[in-house]
């Protein structure tokens, strides 16, 4: 990774542990920090005193709502054209929500430099995803105990990483901030 800040935001059915997994695990994939803010902190005063060197920061909330300061995330992010990445997870239903997409046009309305979106567990379902005509970084398997078809399966699951990783690296390098 660039020695950018890197920015992830939940479309909203993501728990607060899967974002958690997700932040932490590319921080350490990237060999960087990792740390948080509420979606009510104003961004700006966070923006103005990002350190220098590389990090994951997490939003935590709704970063499309606005907070005392009559600004969301997403607009204050736009402004200071910081990489970002959006979370989503497939619903009971197995439908991905209305919200990935929406959440998707706000930040194509704002300029936001959108690195793309990430589904957390569930299943993957690459056709369905491709046919949605979202920005899809990849899949990221449910973060769980391993069980022992769990150890078999860690091959597969390290790819998925990887190839996200690999993935959230080249849109970073071809974003022209």
């Amino acid at each position: 990774m660039t020695n950018q800040t890197l920015f992830l935001l939940n479309t909203g059915p993501v728990t607060g542990t899967e974002m958690q997994y997700a932040t932490s695990l590319l921080a350490n994939s990237w060999g960087c920090e990792h740390t948080h803010h509420h979606s009510t902190v104003n961004p700006n005063e966070v923006l103005k005193k990002l350190p220098e060197r590389a990090s994951v920061i997490q939003i935590c909330g709704d970063p499309a709502a606005e907070n005392q300061n009559n600004c969301t995330w997403i607009e204050a992010l736009s402004s200071w054209r910081k990489p970002t990445l959006l979370f989503t997870k497939q619903l009971g239903t197995g439908k991905i929500p209305g919200t990935a997409s929406a959440y998707v046009a706000l930040c194509e309305k704002f300029k936001l430099p959108l690195i793309g979106i990430i589904q957390i567990a569930g299943e993957w379902e690459p056709r369905k995803r491709k046919s949605d005509g979202l920005p899809w970084c990849g899949w990221l398997p449910e973060e769980k105990a391993p069980t022992k078809q769990d150890v078999e399966d860690l091959s597969m699951r390290n790819s998925h990483q990887d190839l996200v990783i690999k993935v959230i690296e080249q849109r970073l390098s071809i974003l022209k901030i």
